[in-house]
């Protein structure tokens, strides 16, 4: 939730999200939030980033193969703000 509310560390759609100094200060707030070192932190998050994207990939198999895959990773519902973050930019063609 805490991760979900600073938008300028997962939203590449964000303003921001190209500014180095405001993603930092966003990691310190949280750090300092969850009384954890910056670096701990932003491990943590790599990791549970990871199991996200595999629970999306398992679920997103089981639909191509027919299956039923219910994931039982205890985050996912929490995560699932996510689904469109890696949706391509609207390109508007110049030809």
């Amino acid at each position: 939730q805490l991760y979900k509310s600073k938008a300028v560390l997962w939203n590449s759609k964000s303003a921001n999200c190209r500014n180095k100094i405001i993603r930092e200060d966003a990691w310190k707030d949280k750090g300092d939030e969850m009384k954890m070192a910056v670096q701990d932190l932003k491990n943590k998050m790599t990791t549970l980033l990871a199991s996200y994207r595999r629970e999306k990939s398992r679920i997103k198999e089981s639909h191509i193969t027919g299956t039923v895959y219910v994931s039982k990773w205890f985050a996912l519902s929490e995560f699932n703000f996510m689904t469109d973050k890696n949706t391509p930019h609207f390109i508007v063609d110049t030809l």
